[in-house]
């Protein structure tokens, strides 16, 4: 694994598994390179803020100084707890 970029997307999307819908959350540094993904059942700030906290303490080296979303008010109430 390649050393993560500053600038961050982090996204979700809904998909079938096991026969239930859930949530695929996906951190994802500006060179395509995966940092982290979680699986939920809810898209709440919760599961924003495990994906975004687990991303952040798996690179360790440094924080993001970009985060792109989808302006989903989960994203914005976590990303301010984070700074």
């Amino acid at each position: 694994m390649r050393r993560a970029s500053v600038d961050w997307h982090a996204d979700e999307t809904y998909i079938r598994v096991g026969g239930k819908w859930r949530y695929l959350w996906q951190g994802v540094d500006a060179n395509g390179q995966m940092i982290d993904f979680r699986l939920t059942a809810r898209r709440d700030a919760t599961a924003a803020k495990a994906i975004l906290n687990n991303a952040i303490e798996r690179v360790r080296l440094h924080r993001p100084v970009t985060i792109v979303t989808d302006k989903a008010q989960s994203y914005r109430r976590v990303i301010r707890e984070i700074n």
